[in-house]
């Protein structure tokens, strides 16, 4: 589905190989909307308990619906990273352990040995904040 989405929408002025190329490297997107449709559908699904426990009348859910969305308005400004940044945190760590960590440039031992030697750089390299400065982070594991 997805993929469908986004060769119609983002992807549409290229032909279908390069759709699937540029596709494969935007796993981290892809990646990125699963989390968040996951977080909004676990909080629907909470509320959904809640209320089918709280009541069986049909009358407050109307009441119960307008009280959520003032809960959730309290919750987006009062703690906003809980709302906007745990899909995101959530997935950068899916993406390091499904991609970054298989991959064939640094083994998992050598994660292991940069972590203990430089929680920084191992930092940097899990959160994927070394798109774009590859050589500062080569430099450093090189150094070490």
């Amino acid at each position: 589905m997805i993929k469908f989405l986004m060769r119609k929408t983002t992807y549409r002025g290229f032909d279908k190989k390069l759709q699937d190329l540029l596709f494969d490297l935007d796993r981290h997107l892809i990646i990125k909307f699963y989390c968040s449709v996951l977080c909004i559908t676990s909080t629907l699904l909470i509320y959904a308990t809640i209320a089918f426990f709280l009541n069986t009348q049909m009358q407050l859910y109307t009441l119960e619906v307008l009280l959520y969305i003032l809960g959730l308005f309290i919750v987006m400004f009062k703690f906003p990273n809980i709302i906007f940044k745990l899909p995101m945190l959530l997935a950068e760590r899916i993406f390091f352990l499904m991609y970054t960590v298989k991959g064939k440039a640094i083994s998992k031992k050598d994660f292991q040995i940069i972590k203990q030697v430089d929680e920084i750089a191992y930092s940097i390299i899990s959160r994927q904040k070394c798109r774009g400065i590859c050589y500062a982070v080569c430099f450093n594991i090189c150094q070490d």
